[in-house]
């Protein structure tokens, strides 16, 4: 019958099934009265050879088939296709039970392999990738260090964290307190940074090891609206600013380093926050912001004494970040087939880690956990669970859990033990 059908769409149009169904006038064309409404607003209605749609009432559109539906809403889909064919000129085709079941399956295997196929396919960056930073952003990074580490016990407490490991963050290059893009030295506006890095495969590891470079870094300031709490923003540097102010459409005074980055015209992606040793993956652990990653790297010793072979922490920079991160790091992940852990934040975002469409159909948009199994990965995700916590950071201030805790919860997901390499 589906031959039949086909052939069907190819011979009749909308308007000889008007006629097969007693709708008299119907024509091809748009400006017509809807047929199937009482209202009859006219001039809404359009009618194509197989399509039609009606512009005042959205529900009202489709092709052949739908067509039918809404002429004759007691038939079942079933009938209304015969009734198709039979205004061809053919007789459908009668099919038993076990046909129609073996065609059912055969078109569901479709969708599955092609489910599977989208889930395979990693993102495209939705820019241009960037390159190495430039030294006007470079010097801007290298000069905050020294600010950092002269308010580190500060910015250390606000995390839970003692002083030595925002040192030791610092000295791996991850953190500085940079100026922001539109101040200068005079102004002295700094916020604090966070590096955002590229990874670049080792052309010697044969896909197996990646190194990070540099592209820029995630800066997190604070504004004080009138009669308002201050509230905290974050800014990508380099991006491109803007050169007039949107409320008065004036143009804006630039600063020379917002000046260098208007000449770059260069954005970043939402690269994740990383740590860890990205040679020969055998666990990823994945969670939401470089806070989280630094403390959960930190709970389990590694950020102190050193990381397993294989064994790395990143932080996901927002909802965005996810597409990102497939894009940076799929095809390692696919090369390497690591143990991924996630560990989403308990709120609305961290939900929706692996949230499918409502219909349950088979041919929805894979989740983000849907593609990292595609790629080979072993997969398993979580939500933070302690009373009070909203995320890793929450935990940590809370209650730092120590390695044999975080043993323990590793273990109950089913992480390898020998990976750890603390025991």
């Amino acid at each position: 019958m589906d031959n039949q059908l086909q052939v069907a769409f190819e011979t009749v149009s909308i308007c000889k099934l008007a006629e097969g169904l007693g709708i008299e006038g119907l024509r091809e064309g748009a400006g017509q009265k809807n047929p199937f409404r009482q209202d009859r607003k006219a001039g809404s209605f359009s009618v194509q050879r197989d399509y039609f749609k009606d512009h005042a009432h959205e529900d009202h559109k489709g092709g052949h088939i739908a067509f039918v539906q809404l002429a004759r809403p007691g038939w079942s889909k079933k009938e209304c296709i015969e009734f198709i064919i039979r205004t061809a000129g053919m007789e459908p085709e009668k099919q038993s039970a076990g046909r129609v079941k073996a065609v059912v399956q055969q078109k569901r295997h479709k969708l599955y392999r092609a489910q599977r196929e989208k889930a395979e396919q990693l993102p495209s960056l939705c820019m241009t990738e960037p390159g190495p930073w430039s030294v006007p952003v470079r010097e801007r990074w290298t000069d905050g260090h020294e600010h950092l580490l002269a308010v580190a016990d500060k910015l250390a407490e606000s995390r839970g964290w003692k002083t030595n490991v925002l040192w030791k963050l610092a000295g791996l290059g991850k953190t500085s307190l940079p100026l922001l893009p539109w101040s200068d030295a005079k102004g002295n506006k700094r916020g604090w940074g966070w590096l955002v890095e590229k990874p670049v495969m080792n052309p010697r590891s044969a896909g197996r090891a990646l190194e990070l470079v540099p592209v820029g870094y995630h800066t997190r300031y604070k504004v004080f609206p009138k009669d308002a709490p201050p509230e905290k923003r974050w800014v990508y540097t380099p991006y491109v600013p803007a050169t007039t102010n949107p409320q008065t459409g004036q143009p804006k005074r630039l600063s020379d380093f917002q000046q260098h980055l208007l000449a770059m015209k260069g954005k970043l992606p939402a690269y994740p926050f990383v740590l860890g040793n990205l040679d020969n993956p055998r666990l990823v652990v994945v969670l939401e912001g470089q806070f989280d990653a630094a403390s959960f790297a930190l709970a389990f010793g590694w950020l102190e004494h050193g990381f397993p072979p294989g064994v790395s922490v990143v932080g996901l920079r927002g909802v965005q970040s996810q597409s990102v991160f497939l894009s940076a790091y799929g095809m390692w992940l696919r090369k390497n087939k690591p143990f991924v852990w996630i560990i989403g934040d308990n709120d609305d975002a961290g939900r929706l880690l692996d949230k499918r469409d409502a219909s349950n159909a088979i041919d929805v948009e894979p989740t983000f956990l849907d593609r990292l199994r595609a790629q080979g990965c072993t997969v398993r995700a979580e939500l933070i669970g302690y009373e009070g916590a909203k995320d890793f950071n929450d935990v940590w201030r809370m209650a730092p859990p120590s390695v044999s805790t975080m043993n323990k919860w590793a273990a109950h997901v089913g992480v390898p033990l020998e990976v750890l390499g603390n025991e």
